[in-house]
């Protein structure tokens, strides 16, 4: 599972969502599960920022932000925000590359390492 925490009114995180996240969901639509959590807005901001922005996959809202305990238990203090999570159900990694960087390096990546680890 590839988790990014983001906001509707993040630069940065609008500008992964729209260049490359688009190639990483191509690259690795049968093998990972994105999960996408705003932590900058509310419900109605988040759902039309959803919608304007074409975020694929599973989108939740963290609003709140740092009071929201999703947000605390990953410890997410700035966005944008990569987690990486194997097979096993563990964190592989808490502070994963953007898309940009898996895309650039897409046949020697930290996900292509944790798919092709094997599971307990």
């Amino acid at each position: 599972m590839y988790i990014d925490f983001w906001g509707v009114d993040c630069g940065p995180c609008l500008f992964e969502i729209e260049k490359y996240v688009p190639k990483l969901h191509e690259a690795y639509d049968n093998d990972v599960v994105f999960l996408n959590i705003c932590v900058d807005s509310n419900e109605k901001e988040w759902k039309e920022g959803i919608t304007k922005n074409k975020v694929a996959g599973i989108n939740l809202l963290a609003e709140g932000w740092d009071k929201n305990p999703v947000a605390k238990s990953y410890n997410i203090s700035s966005i944008p925000h990569y987690v990486i999570i194997n097979k096993n159900g563990t964190i592989e990694n808490k502070n994963a590359s953007p898309p940009s960087e898996l895309i650039r390096n897409l046949k020697n990546n930290e996900l292509n390492t944790t798919i092709k680890k094997p599971t307990d």
